[in-house]
């Protein structure tokens, strides 16, 4: 477009969705590429064997390969989101491989060239595949509830459900698969299970905690029992919202001004708010539009003016500044603007808030009713109630009335006195004031319709329009078409008797307060007050607005309020969830019963679930994190994992307690399992660190489900490693606690 544009002209876009969704996925390329760096040394840490670390990390590019060969076949594309699913799942990715990769390994260093590597490998990996199986499917089904989700929510999650099944069944296929097929290759000569000095560390550690727990196995599961109420009392003063808020990079400016105010003052408005924005240093560009686009979706009055703001990099703003404080900084400035209310949102947020929901910010209370007077009335009362709400910010009631209308009048009396029907009165204001499409003219490809009308001076107030000229037909009949004119410019039609009636002397003229807009929802008028919070959570907003509103808004029959927004959103996510989880619990028991064969198993790994939370919802509550969409799925996601790691464990003390008696074989049984538990839990838990450090575009989405997750990940630990022993042995002792007691393994 550029060189066909005249000289000196060029055009300079002042938004670009496609910076911000290079930014998104940079950051999240960046997470991945350090969650492998991360996955690699832990790995070496543990095992303290080069080629083991190497088999294990293989894992993760070929499982992400997988992954994307699986996401073009949906057509699923490369997004903040969908790679989100890979960054959360790299953990869980790698636990198949590392109980694989260890188990291989300790019995290849048992077997000491007694028999060939091929046949220990086999024996060692049908020994996990069963478990591995049943754990990772496990971990694929906890994770359906993210699919069930619909709405704004379902659009992006969805995604990141997919993607991460897609690679956890990819790493599941080369757990069983390529693994093995590596151990044989790279884990020859002589093999040695020489512990390194942090794994020994831990195994001191480790072994006389478990001895203890299952000695004062009722103290043990009655702190856990008081460690789970705790956590769960810290859920009321944890704040609820819909979803985390994405940085943009740019900031949508949208006040709104009085319903009276004409073309030109908005205009005017929208110049001066673009100067005195672009005074900020933080700000790069900014571009101001009044009224609406060419689409019945996009319904804005005059009145309303959008300032799409784009700030520069972060790295030039003020020390310590913040896109909080940008926004105060631009509230100061426009300030001495009269006649602005301000309301801040980001583009892609508002106009989605608008799509779905109908209003501009973040919240809003609907009011509804068949009277377009009382529902401006309660919607004024309702702002003044939300005026003294603690958190309420760019606060608004729809002004629903206040455009001027000018009325017109006719005298059908006076009119008929001068041979004038009603369609010669209105033909004439037509045409003077609207004006008539007289020809068509063609401009190449082009076809223009020619409009005339009547000079702005007589037209443009009402002394002016009563001084318009009707041409009176002779002996009171209709005026004929053609001949006459215009009656030396100011004449309305042509008439054939030469004589002429002005507008004033049969028509009154008075300008009357009406409706700006008239919207309606289901079949109701509808008028809203918008408003954004600050420095408080959504719920806790709506809730003591409610309760305000309840007690001091009286609504006359037929007339009532909800809410809408990111509480209509959030509430539906809820209700959805909540129907949901349950069957997905269901759906876990059964393949836990399937695995186990028996409903004690069964049930002893869901117990662990509620323990598993704990973690996770005091990470949220010290991190000062609001339970939100994100939060939930990094919750869903968890429950998985906690339910793998127990099935890995129990599944292993429940096969020695068929050989050794039940105290040893919980001891035997967690000892075996205690490194590649550790070694999974601190892949899982470390290598979403850089989610949580993460600065980038995106980030706010995917730091609420990493911190969720490592705090899970630190009570599920416990949990997996003392209480269900703990919970095994007490389940299972049937004999008097004094007879097993002694027999005890050293390691």
């Amino acid at each position: 477009v550029q060189p066909s544009l005249p000289a000196g002209m060029k055009i300079v876009p002042f938004y670009d969705q496609t910076d911000l969704v290079k930014r998104a996925v940079s950051t999240l390329t960046e997470a991945l590429l350090e969650e492998f760096l991360v996955v690699f040394l832990v790995v070496l840490l543990f095992m303290g064997n080069l080629r083991s670390s190497i088999i294990v990390t293989s894992a993760i590019p070929i499982g992400i390969l997988i992954a994307f060969i699986l996401m073009k076949g949906i057509n699923l594309s490369a997004n903040l989101m969908s790679l989100g699913g890979i960054a959360i799942g790299i953990g869980v990715m790698t636990d198949a491989a590392i109980v694989m990769v260890e188990n291989i390994y300790r019995h290849l260093a048992e077997n000491q060239g007694k028999r060939s590597v091929i046949d220990v490998t086999l024996e060692a990996s049908k020994e996990v595949a069963g478990p591995l199986f049943f754990s990772l499917t496990i971990v694929i089904v906890t994770f359906f509830p993210v699919f069930a989700l619909d709405g704004i929510e379902g659009k992006l999650y969805n995604p990141m459900a997919w993607t991460k099944t897609f690679a956890l069944a990819g790493s599941l296929i080369l757990a069983v698969t390529l693994i093995p097929v590596l151990c044989t290759l790279l884990l020859r000569g002589k093999i040695k299970e020489e512990e390194t000095w942090i794994v020994k560390k831990l195994n001191q550690t480790y072994l006389p905690l478990l001895k203890s727990a299952i000695s004062h196995r009722k103290l043990t599961m009655g702190f856990a029992v008081v460690l789970m109420i705790a956590s769960f009392a810290l859920l009321p003063f944890i704040g609820t919202e819909f979803m985390p808020e994405l940085d943009e990079g740019s900031i949508l400016v949208m006040p709104t001004m009085l319903p009276s105010v004409s073309l030109t003052e908005a205009v005017e408005a929208a110049k001066k708010m673009d100067k005195l924005i672009m005074e900020i240093p933080e700000v790069e560009m900014s571009v101001g539009k009044v009224g609406r686009a060419e689409s019945a979706m996009d319904p804005a009055p005059i009145n309303m003016i959008e300032t799409i703001v784009t700030l520069k990099p972060k790295e030039q703003w003020r020390t310590g500044y913040t896109q909080t404080d940008i926004e105060l900084d631009m509230m100061g400035k426009l300030a001495d603007l009269p006649g602005l209310n301000l309301a801040f949102t980001q583009p892609i947020a508002g106009r989605l808030s608008m799509l779905t929901t109908g209003i501009r910010t973040e919240v809003g209370v609907k009011i509804f009713g068949d009277d377009i007077n009382v529902l401006q009335a309660k919607a004024l009362e309702i702002e003044k109630v939300l005026a003294a709400v603690p958190g309420v910010s760019d606060l608004l009631a729809e002004r629903i009335l206040g455009a001027p209308y000018l009325e017109m009048n006719i005298d059908r009396e006076k009119a008929a006195r001068y041979g004038l029907s009603i369609n010669d009165v209105e033909d004439a204001i037509e045409l003077a004031v609207g004006g008539r499409t007289a020809t068509t003219t063609i401009e190449g490809k082009k076809r223009v319709d020619i409009l005339v009308r009547f000079n702005r001076d007589s037209r443009e107030n009402i002394n002016a329009m009563k001084d318009i000229l009707i041409p009176v037909a002779s002996s009171g009949a209709k005026a004929a078409t053609g001949g006459g004119g215009m009656g030396g410019g100011a004449s309305a039609s042509g008439g054939s008797s030469g004589a002429y009636v002005p507008l004033g002397e049969v028509a009154q003229f008075r300008v009357v307060d009406g409706p700006s807009m008239i919207s309606s929802e289901n079949g109701m008028y509808r008028a809203i007050v918008q408003l954004n919070t600050r420095d408080r959570d959504v719920d806790s907003v709506v809730n003591e607005a409610t309760k305000l509103i309840n007690e001091q808004v009286d609504f006359p029959p037929g007339f009532y309020f909800k809410w809408a927004g990111q509480y209509e959103n959030q509430e539906r996510a809820k209700a959805r969830l909540a129907i949901v989880i349950p069957g997905v619990i269901l759906m876990t028991f059964m393949l836990l019963f399937m695995s186990f064969s028996t409903v004690k198993g069964a049930v002893m790994i869901l117990l662990n679930v509620p323990f598993s939370l704990v973690g996770g919802i005091i990470a949220v509550y010290l991190t000062n994190t609001n339970l939100n969409v994100a939060v939930a799925v990094g919750f869903i996601a968890l429950f998985g994992i906690a339910v793998q790691d127990g099935v890995m464990m129990l599944t292993r003390i429940t096969e020695l307690s068929k050989e050794k008696p039940i105290r040893e074989a919980v001891i035997d049984g967690a000892m075996e399992r205690f490194r590649p538990v550790i070694m999974t839990v601190v892949v899982a838990g470390i290598g979403l660190l850089p989610l949580i450090f993460a600065s980038g575009s995106g980030a706010e989405v995917q730091r609420p489900m990493a911190i969720v997750i490592v705090g899970g990940l630190v009570s599920s630990t416990f949990l997996t490693l003392i209480l269900l022993p703990c919970i095994f042995y007490a389940w299972n002792n049937k004999g008097p606690a004094a007879s097993s007691e002694g027999k005890i393994v050293s390691h």
